[in-house]
């Protein structure tokens, strides 16, 4: 008598996560990091993040996890071990990927965001990329910048608050 060598709805689940970890394991890491160069800085601000950033992306790869609306917790259908304030479904500097735009950066570079499930496509991180630089230019700006004229160069040695 064959056993049945039919697969179970789990293991049918375990081969297929399987799959997709060795599958993102096989890919190059990304060799980039933040440059921190913006031609626009509009880009970092909430309109831009909204329309060009949330729907298109995280919605589809961050959010399952990393959501403001996620209880704490370690059981499926929570944060899965996401730290509380790691929310990128909301525009906020105290959360996310605008927190730490280097650190968001670094995950998806080296593929270990997402964890789970597709990998983004080479557009998707393509038009990350080029947002958290633009959110990292926009930090860069408002910790160097001691005003905003339009003859204010950003240099340290630049101490326009005397005029």
């Amino acid at each position: 008598m064959q056993p049945n060598r039919s697969a179970t709805p789990l293991n049918s689940l375990l081969l297929a996560g399987l799959f997709s970890l060795s599958a993102s394991s096989c890919l190059p890491p990304i060799d980039t990091q933040l440059t921190g160069e913006c031609s626009d800085l509009t880009k970092a601000e909430e309109p831009y993040f909204q329309n060009s950033i949330l729907d298109p992306v995280l919605d589809q790869h961050c959010v399952l996890c990393h959501s403001v609306d996620l209880p704490e917790g370690e059981n499926l259908g929570t944060r899965r071990g996401t730290p509380p304030y790691a929310n990128y479904n909301i525009f906020n500097s105290d959360n996310g990927a605008t927190r730490r735009p280097d650190i968001t950066w670094l995950r998806i570079a080296d593929r270990t965001m997402p964890p789970m499930g597709r990998q983004l496509r080479p557009d998707e991180t393509d038009l990350l990329y080029e947002w958290l630089n633009c959110v990292q230019a926009a930090q860069d700006q408002e910790v160097g910048d001691d005003d905003d004229s339009a003859d204010d160069d950003d240099s340290a040695d630049d101490d326009d608050s005397a005029r």
